[in-house]
């Protein structure tokens, strides 16, 4: 320890001097007033490397080591979170994202009810069907699940809130918009929209738009998504940790109750509307 001490002295009086050199090294030639430009050059090179070296050594000793290290573990770090496609991390939830389920051509979204996104943002994605044919699915957690009873379990999941009710008016709600799409575009020709409800505990929102983007909302205890971190990714960079998202929905999906089903598809040479609803009995 005395060592490490009188080497930080002797460091800072070393850096000190060279500090005073470099200084001195810069005023000569305003001082002296050399007539030739290229030894002021030498002088004012001289005190700038000089005052860099300083600087350098300072940064060093302040924090544990070199400049340049720090710069390379900084690069280092960005580059690996760059190569897996994550593009922005949000300490709350913000609205950019949702712009995009307005233009897409297929949407999965897997929430415990999703019941404040489809009241928000359930026009746009009537819209979505509507203009682009997109193929939406959506993954509930089952209101009828036995945590949903325990108090303990569903306080912590979802503060201050009815989760089973939310999960069904979200059903209702969606059956709604699909009603009112079949009667204002009984012409619709393309597009679907499905729910299901699975029959895991629920840990994380995950919502992947026209299979490129993804975001994922883990589930914090005892506080509400909305104040949870929100992180979103993209397939152009990440396309092995976006695959992870993409077969994880698919595995849910296939093991989860189908709730209702409505596709919209041309069936007859007038090009007329038809439906096919699905009820689990």
């Amino acid at each position: 320890m005395i060592r490490q001490t009188l080497f930080r002295r002797y460091r800072a009086v070393v850096q000190g001097f060279l500090f005073l050199v470099a200084m001195l090294l810069l005023f000569i030639p305003v001082v002296a007033k050399f007539d030739n430009t290229e030894i002021s050059l030498v002088f004012f090179s001289l005190a700038t490397s000089m005052l860099a070296s300083v600087l350098l050594s300072f940064f060093e000793s302040m924090m544990g080591t070199d400049v340049a290290t720090i710069v390379e573990q900084r690069v280092n770090f960005n580059r690996v979170v760059y190569d897996r496609g994550l593009e922005t991390v949000h300490l709350y939830t913000e609205d950019s994202f949702f712009e995009k389920l307005e233009y897409a051509h297929s949407i999965d979204f897997m929430s415990v009810s999703a019941h404040g996104t489809c009241q928000q943002y359930g026009s746009r994605i009537i819209n979505a069907i509507e203009k682009h044919g997109c193929k939406v699915r959506f993954l509930l957690s089952d209101p009828d699940n036995v945590i949903w009873t325990k108090s303990e379990i569903s306080d912590a999941l979802c503060p201050t809130s009815d989760v089973p009710y939310e999960i069904r008016d979200t059903e209702r709600y969606l059956r709604r918009l699909v009603s009112n799409l079949k009667r204002e575009k009984p012409s619709l020709e393309v597009g679907s929209l499905e729910l299901r409800y699975y029959p895991i505990a629920p840990t994380a929102s995950i919502i992947l738009v026209d299979g490129t983007v993804v975001r994922h909302t883990p589930y914090l205890p005892h506080r509400h998504s909305s104040d949870s971190t929100t992180y979103d990714f993209t397939k152009l960079r990440g396309g092995e940790l976006y695959s992870r998202y993409s077969e994880t929905f698919n595995k849910v999906w296939d093991q989860s109750r189908v709730i209702f089903k409505e596709s919209w598809s041309v069936r007859n040479s007038y090009k007329q509307n038809t439906s096919d609803l699905e009820k689990d009995n």
